[in-house]
């Protein structure tokens, strides 16, 4: 099927259409839409001398912190980064590998803090086997532990650490009312016979000035 354009509008034709593609002469910029989306430019700079001092300084904190030779690091943050050394990354890339060592930083330092907090647990109930279990039952219903502190984050295991020194604090600083209560379960009988004799007692007194 052929379509043929005459006179005026084979002119049309003709300057809207020239090899398949389609030219606007006339528009209004308001109404322009760019559908081209937006691409971010990666720069391919290779680092200065500050961000490599940067980059071997978070280095060899991390190896210090976690106990690993240098080497070890850097294979994880070139394995990280798609690089073989340090002289491939570009700045495009710096920020990524600084944060990606500082949160193996903050893991290595937050399992070192958990070892801590996990010591003095068991240590302040390694001689009660009784305020172990309590302790164990308080972490079982308040974070839902199964078996081991080791389940526990730092913040649950400062929780479960304050849990303890006052429950210690307790038992040997007992509060007035504990001991009264205490001492009133000891001799309920003797302390019913003091306050019926002194009722009877009073009872008698009440009466005589009565008459």
């Amino acid at each position: 099927m052929n379509i043929d354009f005459k006179g005026h509008d084979s002119k049309i034709a003709g300057r809207d259409f020239e090899e398949n593609t389609i030219h606007i002469e006339q528009y209004e910029e308001s109404k322009i839409v760019n559908i081209l989306p937006n691409i971010e430019q990666k720069d391919v700079r290779l680092l200065v001398s500050a961000q490599r001092k940067k980059l071997n300084e978070l280095i060899k904190a991390v190896a210090e912190n976690c106990g690993e030779e240098k080497f070890i690091i850097w294979q994880k943050v070139h394995a990280e980064s798609g690089v073989n050394n340090i002289n491939e990354i570009t700045i495009n890339q710096y920020h990524p590998i600084i944060d990606y060592l500082e949160g193996l930083l903050d893991d290595f330092k937050e399992e070192k803090d958990k070892k801590a907090l996990i010591h003095f647990l068991l240590k302040n109930t390694d001689d009660n086997k009784e305020l172990r279990d309590d302790l164990m039952v308080y972490c079982q219903f308040k974070f839902a532990m199964k078996s081991l502190f080791s389940e526990l984050n730092c913040s649950q295991l400062r929780q479960a650490l304050g849990w303890l020194y006052e429950k210690i604090h307790e038992e040997k600083n007992p509060s007035y009312i504990k001991n009264l209560f205490d001492l009133l379960g000891k001799y309920l009988k003797e302390f019913a016979v003091v306050f019926l004799v002194g009722f009877f007692i009073g009872m008698i007194i009440y009466s005589f000035f009565d008459n």
